[in-house]
Parts: C-alpha cells; structure tokens; sequence
C-alpha cells in the first residue's frame, strides 16, 4: 500500500522552476511506465495547462497524467480538488462523469 502523504517533487521539462508534486503512489506510476519527463500542455482553446508526459503506449502522443493516474477512461474528466494542476497527489484528484456521458446513461435526461 501506498503513502498518500509522502510526496516528491518533479521538475517539469519546460517550465525550469515548476514542480509537479505527486504522492507515492503518483511516483510508482512514473516508475512503472518509465516516465521520465512532464510538461505543462495547453488543453485546446480554453488554455488550461496540465501536466503531460509522452505516452508510453501511442508513440509520439501526450497524456496527462492525472488521467492515468486515475484511470480516467472515456466520458470521464479528473477534477483537482484545490484547483492546483501541479497537485497530482491522489487526495487531490476525483473523477467526474462528463454531462454527454451522463445524458447516455440516464436515458437522455438533461
């Protein structure tokens, strides 16, 4: 079992200065994938950053990591409980049903 309250801090490639703070958990993940860098990536036109690493099973494509982190699959979207996209500690993130998904399940009720 995993610490949740032991965290390290990661250097994001580029942004020099900038930490990415994940839980234990969140450091066994980068392990196991070998991860080996994480980025700040703007999400489309709304210009959100969050943190990205190349992925390590479509070559050439960026995932964020609380998404993996969370196993957030499709129809579904990760929350930071704080609003800090730098704190990927596994306390700070939740998994919210996208309204579209949320309209498929429930029969097409707004």
């Amino acid at each position: 079992m995993h610490d949740l309250n032991t965290t390290t801090r990661i250097e994001l490639s580029n942004r020099p200065g900038q930490f990415a703070v994940l839980c234990e958990a969140g450091a066994a993940f980068l392990a196991a994938n070998d991860i080996r860098s994480l980025f700040i990536c703007l999400d489309g036109a709304r210009r959100y950053g969050y943190v990205s690493h190349y992925s390590p099973n479509r070559k050439g494509q960026m995932d964020t990591l609380a998404r993996g982190l969370l196993g957030a699959g499709k129809g579904e979207q990760v929350r930071y409980r704080d609003g800090n996209v730098l704190n990927l500690r596994l306390n700070n993130l939740k998994i919210v049903r996208t309204y579209s998904a949320n309209r498929r399940t429930q029969g097409g009720v707004a």
